[in-house]
């Protein structure tokens, strides 16, 4: 799975606009066909966090590479372009795609299909969702949100199993129990 450079680096990212309210100093590689999954409670920073890396919310500092190339640094012609034609949905091909929660209301079958058409296709894919169950089957990797802070990331399994951080502990044991 993993080729020698990342199809996404993001190195040290910040965006709040409050105290606790965004994410602070979010560093994470994507190879391409990994899924990373996002997770954490409501208001953990995961959505903001995912309009960061997509474009859609300038950071307040960090950096995002997208295969070496700084996606700041790109013109705003140039990342609509990015956008259109290797990330979007739309573009029959896709590289990397975001997710922010919309499989959690869809029922199992679905969420199945939509499990192995990721694998199929080879996508890249960042994910945040709250549903553990389906974040255990689709990601590979997992970063554990709270109040804006990555607090734990690792192999999922290893993460959902044995967690390390008290956050992750409870949280864990509250949303799979």
């Amino acid at each position: 799975m993993k080729s020698e450079q990342p199809l996404l680096a993001v190195n040290n990212l910040t965006h709040l606009w409050a105290p606790g309210k965004g994410f602070e100093h979010v560093s994470f590689e994507l190879f391409p066909g990994e899924v990373l999954g996002i997770v954490g409670e409501s208001g953990a920073g995961k959505t903001t966090l995912l309009q960061a890396i997509s474009t859609r919310l300038k950071p307040q500092q960090g950096s995002i590479l997208y295969q070496g190339n700084e996606l700041y640094g790109l013109s705003e012609s140039e990342r609509r372009h990015l956008l259109r034609s290797e990330w979007s949905l739309a573009h029959q091909h896709p590289r990397l795609v975001f997710i922010d929660e919309p499989i959690d209301g869809l029922d199992m079958s679905v969420q199945s299909r939509l499990i192995e058409l990721v694998r199929e296709l080879d996508l890249a894919v960042v994910i945040a969702s709250d549903d553990l169950a389906v974040v255990r089957l689709l990601a590979h990797r997992l970063l554990v949100m709270k109040q804006g802070r990555v607090v734990e990331s690792g192999l999922t399994d290893r993460v959902l199993d044995d967690p390390h951080h008290p956050y992750t502990q409870l949280w864990v044991s509250s949303v799979l129990s």
